[in-house]
């Protein structure tokens, strides 16, 4: 078992006791490292840890503008990208082309036309 040192077990503390639903984000959070947490189960192809974390992540502006599952757009999200690419057929999903002139690694999801 790994041990964390003083500063990471404090951070992890924090993280802890400050999870919420994402509809419950504080409109005032400001930036800073701030954690996704699954309830097992509650995802079919997705299993979290036993503590349900599933994904950290950092953010320079403010957890409001980083909510993954609220914002409209999956494209600029690697959270909601990875879990699409893990989800992709369970959901039908399809990825395409942030727009015209991305590359490859710049892409979102759109439901398939036999699913819309």
């Amino acid at each position: 078992m790994h041990v964390l040192s003083d500063p990471l077990a404090a951070l992890w503390k924090a993280l802890l006791a400050t999870r919420c639903t994402a509809d419950r984000v504080a409109e005032n959070s400001s930036s800073g490292i701030y954690a996704l947490f699954l309830e097992s189960g509650s995802l079919r192809g997705i299993e979290p840890s036993a503590d349900g974390l599933l994904y950290i992540g950092k953010t320079g502006s403010s957890l409001t503008a980083r909510n993954h599952f609220l914002h409209p757009s999956s494209g600029f999200s690697t959270l909601r990208r990875s879990l699409g690419a893990i989800l992709k057929a369970d959901l039908d999903l399809t990825a395409i082309p942030r727009s015209p002139a991305s590359n490859r690694s710049h892409f979102k999801f759109c439901q398939t036309a036999s699913s819309a």
